[in-house]
């Protein structure tokens, strides 16, 4: 008798420490949902902000602007770079 109550007790807390699990994977599905929810919101409502300034040309004259500010701060730098060259060739000159 005392082997059946044992071997009783022993599935009712199997059966109990079951639900549990599942119950928390459940839980742990949910929000992984909620986060990929999240992320393709975020991701559609992105796409179509840049699909809208690109159709309003707004996306072009950002890179413009960007491709004129570069070229504006390379401009020193490749006079330094054309100067330490033509040092460079003069050099070697004197040195033939």
């Amino acid at each position: 008798m005392k082997v059946l109550a044992l071997v009783v007790l022993i599935f009712a807390i199997s059966g109990m420490e079951g639900a549990v699990v599942k119950r928390e994977v459940d839980q742990g599905l949910d929000k992984l949902a909620e986060f990929f929810q999240g992320w393709y919101e975020s991701l559609k409502v992105s796409t179509q902000e840049l699909k809208e300034k690109y159709d309003n040309g707004q996306l072009q004259a950002q890179a413009e602007g960007i491709l004129e500010q570069t070229k504006d701060k390379a401009q020193p730098i490749k006079e330094e770079i054309e100067k330490l060259f033509s040092k460079l060739i003069e050099a070697a000159k004197q040195w033939q």
